[in-house]
């Protein structure tokens, strides 16, 4: 979907960039997982990846990996499968707590310097 040779280039020559990939970079899933290795400034997305409907095994290594640069992505509304299945595979996949937490909202604050604020149940 994004060749991985040009997104290193362009993370190579423009270092404070931060890129998003979505699918987990599919279909180069090896230069996406030395990208994440070599690169602060890049993320990948989950959408349709972890819900198995893709071709081929999902790459949960590089997932395990790199934890703290994945973010949970969804499509959404145009899904061609149930809403939840990313989630149940992710609630499935043995991750600790604290990837899961990032995954699924944490990293996406960090990308986009978003300030957690006081959560609703906080409030008087």
């Amino acid at each position: 979907l994004c060749d991985a040779g040009r997104v290193g280039r362009a993370l190579r020559d423009h270092p404070r960039l931060r890129m998003c990939v979505p699918h987990l970079g599919a279909d180069e899933f090896p230069a996406y997982a030395d990208l994440l290795r070599r690169h602060d400034n890049l993320w990948l997305d989950t959408t349709m990846v972890l819900a198995d409907y893709l071709p081929g095994e999902v790459p949960w290594d590089l997932v395990r990996a790199r934890p703290e640069r994945i973010l949970y992505g969804t499509d959404f509304p145009n899904l061609p499968y149930a809403w939840d299945r990313e989630l149940r595979a992710l609630a499935g996949a043995g991750l600790p707590d604290a990837a899961l937490e990032a995954i699924l909202g944490g990293n996406a604050r960090a990308l986009f310097g978003i300030d957690r604020g006081p959560a609703v149940t906080d409030a008087p």
